[in-house]
């Protein structure tokens, strides 16, 4: 997407305030310092700091520049600071192969069509690799910490569901035939936020003992697939379905099938209701849309952008170059893996896939080797993440860009799992080393050291 200059800083901010008003400004501003000061005090601030601005704000459109990409700049050199003052960790190997893959986006800016652009977005990706991983991987010490996490990822999905049904009775009145939980984002966008949150919505309302959490899970679990049942996006409703596999297949094949058919019973209720208030209009293009089975004209899309790629396979055009080309008279790549080899070249998508693949296969592993209950579920669901990401990078540029939820997603869950994998390797060194006895028969005794049984001697 073409950026604006830092000259129109003011005119973002204009805009901000027209959008959410000056109440809402403060609000945010409060909230954001109150997050800092408690981090700077406690050390632990810094997720929530960072799932509320890249999810809660992310439906938002400011002068050209999506929520995401304002407020993520901000993110990324808040987060730096602080981590400058704690004691950082370093989340794997996995950490070095993104960093890698972020500065290839900047070497290669040299090429790009706008080099001011490029480098400006490379300068995001940077950051964000650099800020989400050392700040998340800092925050994630102990298995407590990583339940907290998780539970901000169930306040993101509770803050997110409550901001659609503000604007669901906008939607309904109005003529709009998709929702996109009010402001000007697409609903692809939008729709795969509240996919990626899903899962986690579905583990807080199957925790035991938690009533508070059981009852924000399981409103969260029920009113996400409505709202992307109407944002009639069929890549985002598969998202939800292959990010909850992993946890649901927790509960045995018995369980499983009785949740699938109560989610069944809500779509269909949600359905005939959704349909009266609607109207038929709307019905039908969302029914349309999401029943029909073809790749809406990705495979010529898809085409192009390989040729793209196959023209310099070994030489990138700079971060955000798939942007450019789709906005110079090209195709939308639809293919967050064209997007990055064309972005970085063959040598960056291949740090790329090999993140995903290595991650999504140690978190795989790590779901019997954890030491707790709690690590095996947050491995359970960073395996569905990183797989629907993985799935969705194949029909959406998703990830490909620095400034979208789904990047920001992919960082936390490769530092979620390199740090469940450091923790439970150090658990399994510190285990305390138990002699084994073995038990003699009845009426036999040990030998005295040195003796020589009778059998062995001449």
């Amino acid at each position: 997407m073409p950026d604006v200059g830092p000259g129109d800083f003011a005119a973002r901010v204009q805009t901000l305030l027209e959008v959410m008003g000056a109440p809402g400004v403060a609000a945010l501003a409060l909230l954001g310092g109150f997050c800092v000061l408690y981090t700077l005090q406690r050390g632990v601030g810094l997720s929530l700091f960072l799932l509320l601005v890249s999810y809660s704000l992310f439906f938002v459109q400011l002068g050209g520049v999506s929520t995401g990409a304002f407020f993520l700049r901000v993110l990324s050199l808040s987060l730096l600071s602080l981590g400058a003052i704690r004691r950082l960790t370093i989340p794997g190997s996995a950490f070095y192969l993104l960093l890698a893959y972020a500065l290839l986006g900047i070497i290669f800016s040299t090429a790009s069509y706008d080099l001011r652009m490029s480098i400006q977005v490379g300068g995001l990706l940077l950051l964000s690799v650099v800020s989400i991983s050392l700040g998340v991987s800092s925050y994630l010490d102990s298995y407590r910490s990583i339940g907290s996490f998780l539970r901000l990822f169930v306040a993101a999905g509770a803050i997110w569901t409550l901001l659609s049904f503000v604007f669901l009775k906008d939607f309904v009145s109005s003529s709009t035939l998709r929702f996109t939980g009010g402001g000007e984002m697409a609903a692809t966008g939008y729709s795969r936020t509240g996919a990626l949150l899903f899962p986690f919505m579905l583990w807080a309302a199957m925790q035991r003992g938690r009533v508070l959490w059981r009852l924000i899970g399981s409103g969260g679990a029920i009113c996400i697939p409505i709202c992307l049942f109407l944002s009639a996006t069929k890549t985002s409703v598969v998202m939800a379905i292959i990010g909850s596999i992993p946890l649901l297949l927790r509960q045995g094949a018995a369980k499983t099938i009785r949740i699938l058919v109560l989610f069944g019973v809500l779509g269909a209720a949600a359905f005939f209701i959704g349909s009266y208030l609607l109207g038929s209009r709307s019905s039908d293009f969302i029914m349309t849309r999401l029943t029909n089975m073809s790749l809406s004209g990705r495979q010529e899309r898809w085409s192009a952008g390989l040729a793209a790629c196959l023209a310099n396979p070994f030489f990138g055009r700079g971060a955000g170059a798939h942007a450019l080309f789709s906005a110079r008279g090209g195709h939308n790549f639809h293919n967050a893996y064209l997007a990055i080899w064309y972005n970085t070249s063959i040598v960056g998508l291949t740090l790329v896939v090999s993140v995903l693949v290595s991650q999504t296969v140690w978190a795989l592993r790590l779901i019997r080797r954890a030491g707790t209950p709690l690590a095996c579920d947050s491995m359970r669901l960073a395996a569905g993440v990183m797989l629907s990401l993985i799935a969705n990078g194949i029909v959406e540029n998703g990830f490909a860009s620095p400034s979208t939820g789904a990047t920001a997603v992919l960082f936390m869950m490769v530092t979620l799992i390199a740090r469940v994998r450091q923790l439970s390797e150090q658990e399994r060194l510190t285990l305390p080393v138990i002699p084994v006895t073995r038990p003699y028969p009845q009426g036999l005794k040990p030998l005295p050291y040195g003796a020589i049984p009778s059998r062995w001697r001449p």
